[in-house]
């Protein structure tokens, strides 16, 4: 295969395109197709942080990043909590505030927020249950 139909068959599997169809574009055999995308899935080494859209680079054999900063994945799964497992978490209540949250089970949160426990933890009258 030449470069240029390397960089073709990942520009239409970006595309939504299926082995058959990339296939018939560039008058291949779906065989070689199939057999080179599940031998290099994603060959360039650059992808996206999954909240921001940043650019990232990752390094050949080494794990793969998905976010640019532990700031995006925490904002990612705050935003996207059907994707934590519901066996790992549990909803708790606040115990300044009353609201409602989701925590991991191992975890032994009592508060929603850092402003709730700031609060309890020292007592500022009237500010806790709003």
């Amino acid at each position: 295969m030449t470069d240029y139909e390397i960089k073709r068959i990942y520009e239409l599997k970006k595309l939504g395109y299926g082995y058959k169809k990339i296939a018939t574009e560039l008058n291949l055999p779906i065989s070689t197709i199939k057999s080179y995308l599940l031998r290099h899935p994603n060959d360039d080494n650059d992808c996206c942080c999954l909240l921001c859209g940043k650019r990232l680079i990752n390094i050949p054999k080494q794990k793969r990043k998905k976010y640019c900063s532990s700031k995006c994945k925490e904002d990612y799964y705050k935003n996207n909590l059907e994707l934590l497992s519901s066996s790992k978490t549990e909803t708790r209540r606040c115990k300044c505030c009353g609201n409602t949250f989701i925590s991991y089970k191992s975890n032994s949160k009592k508060y929603c927020s850092h402003e709730c426990y700031i609060k309890s933890r020292y007592q500022v009258v009237g500010d806790c249950h709003e």
